[in-house]
């Protein structure tokens, strides 16, 4: 597993680190961050300080004799955003915004005293971790903006939750309190979220509560640490005035907005005790639930991909889990979010093409913890067993099937190493991996960096202390790189370590063991951009092929669709050392309606559309004879005018380039260029020679399903085979 987020109906919300910038007197550049006390950042607006790293400074810092506004992060002047940390108290009159991207971070021991404060646009944040804010008006204006308070107090006029989200942390117990003196007011498109400590929450005290509903209002209480049976009822708002609407769809939708995490629950609107609160307060009944496609499915969604259903709970993160092949059928699961937490969906198969979906049994209520990243083996006696960490316990841990459907687990075994000498060791526990090797079972507690230990029974463990080995030679990789989402495996005459790093993505490396430490030799990536090959998994089929799966974190404009897995990959490793990346021969199975054109040349600085081959959920064949052209390639999602999203092979670059990446390929003298392209809607899937592959999310209209070939700098000959494919749901 491998981030730091948080759900809120539906956003995603990475909290991590943040750059930041300001208009009225200061700007700081991309990715930058800076402490407000420090002049030379900022630099002088025409209406106050914006933040301009590097730009003509002011030689001061805001100061309201002299600026109207503090503008952090104005996207012109900062595209990516900047992060501002108070270092310094301020009492003054000026109005403060953060825009795109951007953040405020106000810490421990410092007040910010101003007039209006309004986190506005895009993704803009304001995190405050200590320290008192005191305003004359506070409104958040986007539905991607954040107030997250996680200590320390407000004192606000009015406060105004405009199209934004309101997050009050307070699990660690550090918020001393929340006060409105005018009204608190949620519109559109707004979410509340409560996070309690054992004991209880800071309420939002004010004079009125309005919630004006126009669909939007949501309410989010997480009550997992909350001792419910010993406080009883959870106050949320207080107030002295007056209170308007509920958090509900409104008149046409009454239907209570309101999610509760880690129980059951009533948010009770009590009047005449003036307060809004969590009453009832129960433990979630644990009932089996079974993802299903809806009757109707959506015309954007992909066809061929397996992807979390829509429902119930959301596929994020997606990791691809234990995967086995047992008694004929495969068997996957992956992460999912249910309402009592991260959970594994499971999924089985007879080819890995086409799949249904079990019932949800590894979920918090039958284990103990939330279901964490982890991996699937078989025991020594040939029973399918999974390893994977606990979420929220600490610990990674071991299960093992009972039955021949995998839909019953004995209770997790929690993986304790002891050292030589018998005693307990305080190893870090994070996403494992475990494997059969001379009789002995081994397992990797992955992070950065990753440790090893090994066991006779998978219950008794002797720590070995770190994986790899001393002797590692230089590969292009740090040793101590983050390894998580573990796989290791024998291919070829190799062990692989396929795995992540969150700053990386998806990656192998080849070797051996020596001296119970893994020693590689090699290492390369399978991933190009940010996380959209993520979190690898993989199993060996009756006839010994390796097969895996990647979670693509990928972002489809015309589809809500999570947990979206690539297709499975065949993996080999010939004599010739060099791994070799096939799509799975059973997907063969989904084509139809086959085309061909042959002997088509392509004039240098020209293009082609082909004639009889086109469409977003089809495979392509593509040979491309060799070449002296510069660049070469093939276009999909092509408009009438054969304008379209360009696949293109360069020889003198050594790549193949998708859009905003460009992995490494290199042909052989006198070798064909075979490209297998595979088209799901926006999803594309592209796999060169058996020695390369990439994934990619194009977003186009659905009328642009043209493909079309194209040269510069010399002329090429090819051949086409294309084929519809068929929808596995």
């Amino acid at each position: 597993m491998r981030f730091v987020f948080m759900f809120v109906l539906g956003l995603t919300i990475l909290v991590g680190s943040y750059s930041y910038a300001a208009e009225g007197t200061a700007s700081i550049s991309s990715k930058r961050s800076g402490l407000w006390s420090d002049a030379s950042i900022w630099e002088a607006g025409r209406d106050g300080a914006r933040l301009e790293w590097g730009g003509s400074t002011a030689g001061r810092c805001p100061d309201d004799t002299k600026d109207k506004r503090v503008l952090i992060g104005k996207k012109i002047l900062a595209p990516a955003g900047v992060t501002v940390i108070l270092d310094v108290d301020i009492d003054n009159e000026f109005e403060v915004r953060v825009y795109e991207n951007s953040a405020l971070v106000i810490p421990s021991g410092r007040t910010l005293k101003i007039g209006r404060f309004r986190p506005d646009r895009h993704s803009s944040m304001v995190r405050q971790t200590g320290g008192t804010v005191i305003c004359t008006h506070l409104c958040i204006d986007d539905v991607t903006c954040q107030y997250l308070i996680t200590g320390g107090s407000m004192n606000v006029g009015d406060f105004i939750l405009d199209e934004g989200i309101f997050i009050i942390d307070d699990s660690e117990a550090a918020i001393t309190s929340i006060y409105v003196e005018g009204e608190f007011k949620a519109l559109l498109d707004t979410t509340t979220k409560f996070i309690a400590h054992p004991g209880g929450v800071t309420p939002i005290q004010c004079k009125d509560v309005q919630l004006d509903t126009y669909g939007g209002e949501y309410l989010v209480v997480d009550v997992r640490k909350y001792d419910y049976a010993k406080n009883g009822d959870l106050v949320l708002f207080s107030y002295t005035g007056t209170r308007e609407g509920k958090y509900d769809g409104g008149p046409g939708n009454p239907k209570p907005q309101v999610t509760i995490i880690g129980a059951d629950g009533d948010v009770v609107y009590d009047d005449a005790e003036k307060k809004i609160k969590l009453t009832n307060i129960r433990p979630v009944p644990f009932v089996k639930e079974t993802p299903a496609m809806p009757k109707i499915v959506p015309a954007e969604w992909l066809t061929y991909h397996l992807t979390h259903p829509g429902g119930p709970g959301v596929g994020m993160p997606g990791d691809p889990n234990p995967a086995y092949f047992y008694k004929g059928r495969y068997h996957l699961h992956y992460i999912y979010k249910n309402r009592s937490g991260y959970a594994f969906a499971h999924v089985s198969s007879k080819d890995m093409v086409t799949w249904k979906w079990h019932p949800t049994v590894l979920a918090k209520p039958t284990t103990g913890h939330g279901m964490f990243s982890g991996t699937g083996f078989f025991t020594k006696e040939g029973q399918p067993a999974m390893i994977y960490h606990g979420q929220g316990s600490g610990n990674n841990h071991v299960a093992f099937a009972l039955d021949d459907n995998l839909d019953e687990w004995t209770k997790p075994i929690a993986v304790k190493p002891l050292d030589k000498s018998g005693k307990p060791v305080k190893a870090r526990m994070w996403d494992p991996d475990c494997w059969l090797m001379d009789d002995t079972y081994y397992a990797i507690s992955g992070g950065r960096p990753p440790l090893l230990m090994k066991s006779s029974n998978l219950k008794d463990w002797e720590y070995l202390d770190l994986l790899l080995h001393d002797d590692m030679p230089d590969i292009g990789v740090d040793k101590n790189e983050d390894v998580s989402c573990a796989n290791m495996f024998k291919i070829g005459d190799k062990w692989m370590l396929l795995c992540i790093s969150h700053g990386l993505g998806c990656r192998y490396y080849l070797g051996d063991f020596k001296d119970e430490k893994y020693l590689p030799e090699f290492h390369a990536m399978m991933n190009w951009r940010e996380w959209d090959f993520f979190a690898p998994e993989s199993l060996l089929t009756p006839d010994g092929r390796r097969v895996m799966w990647a979670w693509c974190n990928v972002k489809a404009a015309n589809s809500r669709q999570t947990a979206i897995q690539s297709l499975p990959r065949e993996l080999s490793l010939p004599a010739d050392g060099v791994l070799r990346i096939k799509p799975l021969r059973e997907l063969k199975k989904l084509r139809h309606a086959r085309k061909s054109e042959g002997n088509i040349i392509v004039k240098s600085n020209s293009s082609r559309m082909l004639k009889k081959i086109s469409g977003d959920s089809v495979e392509l064949s593509v040979t491309i004879r060799p070449t002296k052209a510069k660049e070469y390639g093939v276009s999909v999602f092509c408009d009438k005018d054969g304008n379209g999203f360009p696949i293109t092979f360069k020889p003198e670059s050594k790549v193949l380039t998708m859009g905003e990446i460009s992995p490494p390929f290199e042909l052989k003298k006198n070798e064909d260029l075979n490209l297998r392209i595979f088209l799901d809607k926006g999803m594309v899937e592209v796999f060169v020679n058996d020695r390369q592959a990439a994934i990619y999310m194009q977003n186009h209209d659905k009328e642009n399903t043209g493909i079309s070939l194209f040269s510069r700098d010399g002329d090429i000959k090819a051949t086409v085979k294309g084929w519809k494919m068929k929808s596995i749901y």
